[in-house]
């Protein structure tokens, strides 16, 4: 379902630097006629003189965000960076680069405002600008004076105010605070690395058909995050031809990330006898893998195949009770909440059962109701898509249920009614602490991927808490387009995570194209 578009956007923001890309980063061809960037936002933060810390998801709340183990350690303030700019590229041309010093002033999200050294008259503030942590522009001190292409020269504007750069320099710069010297490569280890590499085959969920997976094989990779289609080589030429038209996953593949729900290990989906669409060719290549796992033998899986121990090293999820007497697990038969990760609304917590115990952690699990079994799917234990039961209730969202029980659900009555049991707290993902959620104020801003359509990445507004669940709103959208998200969750980022990656941040509905501004901001 189509329920986002973006607007074009050409003209080149003035107060957010280019993004050079760091060594393998590819962007996208359609970043010149698209993109959404944050220009106004900077703006506001960049005339305040202050930034307030509720407009802004930080980098630190993110559950393992890019950079993340640099921002642990980074200064909101104070840091000094080398800058690449090109005042003197019309006299040295491609023969030097040439850089200056800048302190950052403030951090927001992925973007750095910063102030060049030697700007300290009055109203040089007017002159800070915005650069994003993942520009190949952005270097740590002592680059240049390792590298014989580099040269740090001030700008133009302010040359003529010092006789001796070299001597302010030295000065300013004793004892300061800057970036590893190992900066450039470890950035680019943590923007570019990830657990699956281009052209790796695993099994994809078939989102149309929840009762069978299909092979595929990742075609694109920007760190953890990975576009994956299914496999032409390994499906019949029929189905090819006849999903090619309809189907995202055949046609253009999704993109998901890393830890996504419904991508598995190659062999998978006959080890755990679940439907397999596929040619016989790797019908029998799965046989043999399975044969061997069976027989405590080591598989022969092919060069590029996914195997289960890059998805996860789980162990059995299991509690003990208080007594320490017993462990708690999963049975079949329990009942539970659960986000649906094929819906078309995720504003709404579904009644689930949990119909069979599969390998590795994984259960198949159903939506109470007359499709229980056709619209069953495979999830592992530990998703934070699932929930115990009243969790819905105790924080205010809604609850869908069978039929007979819409308007008035009560899991103590439906529990009796069909005498069964809850699936036990323990099982689930605990809230987390106050100290956590801090980081995460209603109004602060984001960036989103749609979950209804995984290609889309979308700026967007904190909207409400729900426990551990996020609601996110779109930014020009209607409220009934609100999403929820785990807070840990892998599919938000700061913002500048998509200009960092050169991946297009869709436009808010109400995009103003002939000011190339939101009529207003947050809507």
């Amino acid at each position: 379902m189509k329920r986002r578009s973006s607007s074009a956007i050409s003209a080149e923001p003035k107060n957010v630097r280019r993004s050079i890309f760091v060594e393998g980063i590819r962007a996208q061809t359609n970043l010149s006629s698209g993109t959404f960037r944050w220009d106004r936002l900077l703006d506001e933060v960049q005339q305040m003189g202050t930034y307030p810390m509720d407009r802004v998801v930080p980098v630190s709340a993110f559950g393992n965000p890019a950079l993340g183990e640099f921002y642990k350690v980074m200064p909101s303030s104070g840091l000094r960076l080398e800058i690449r700019h090109e005042d003197y590229k019309q006299q040295l041309g491609d023969i030097k680069q040439t850089y200056w010093i800048a302190e950052v002033k403030e951090l927001v999200g992925f973007y750095l405002l910063l102030r060049y050294e030697g700007m300290d008259e009055e109203g040089d503030e007017r002159d800070d600008f915005w650069a994003n942590i993942g520009s190949d522009d952005v270097k740590n001190v002592g680059y240049c004076s390792k590298h014989d292409n580099c040269e740090l020269l001030p700008p133009r504007k302010i040359a003529g105010r010092k006789t001796d750069w070299r001597e302010y320099i030295v000065t300013k710069l004793n004892d300061c605070k800057t970036l590893t010297g190992k900066w450039v490569r470890e950035r680019q280890l943590s923007l570019v690395e990830g657990r699956f590499k281009i052209g790796t085959r695993l099994e994809l969920l078939d989102r149309l058909y929840s009762s069978r997976v299909r092979p595929a094989r990742v075609i694109e990779q920007l760190g953890r995050r990975i576009c994956v289609q299914v496999c032409q080589e390994d499906v019949d030429k029929q189905h090819w031809a006849e999903a090619k038209r309809e189907d995202a996953q055949v046609r253009t593949g999704i993109w998901c990330d890393e830890s996504y729900e419904l991508i598995f290990p190659v062999g998978w989906a006959r080890a755990n006898g679940y439907g397999l669409l596929a040619n016989a060719e790797y019908v029998e290549h799965c046989s043999k893998i399975v044969q061997a796992l069976k027989h405590g033998k080591r598989p022969e899986y092919d060069k590029l195949d996914a195997s289960p121990d890059i998805f996860n090293d789980w162990k059995e999820n299991v509690a003990e009770d208080k007594g320490g007497e017993r462990t708690i697990h999963w049975q079949v038969g329990m009942k539970f909440e659960c986000l649906d990760p094929l819906n078309q609304s995720f504003l709404e917590l579904k009644v689930a059962t949990c119909l069979a115990l599969l390998t590795d952690g994984y259960l198949r699990i159903g939506f109470d109701g007359p499709d229980v079994e056709e619209d069953a799917m495979p999830i592992h234990c530990t998703s934070p898509f699932l929930f115990p039961a009243n969790y819905a209730a105790e924080h205010g969202i809604a609850l869908s249920g069978p039929k007979e029980t819409e308007g008035d659900f009560s899991w103590p009555d439906y529990l009796r009614q069909c005498q069964a049991i809850r699936a036990p707290n323990a099982l689930f993902d605990p809230l987390p602490s106050a100290a956590k959620l801090q980081y995460f104020k209603v109004g602060a801003k984001l960036e989103a991927t749609d979950q209804c359509e995984p290609n889309l990445v979308c700026p967007a507004t904190i909207c409400a808490i729900r426990g551990r669940l996020l609601q996110v709103h779109f930014d020009g959208w209607e409220s009934e387009m609100d999403q929820l998200f785990d807070y840990r969750s892998r599919e938000l980022f700061p913002i500048g995570w998509c200009e960092m990656y050169g991946y297009k941040l869709e436009a808010p509905k109400g995009y103003d194209l002939s000011k190339k501004k939101m009529r207003t901001i947050g809507e």
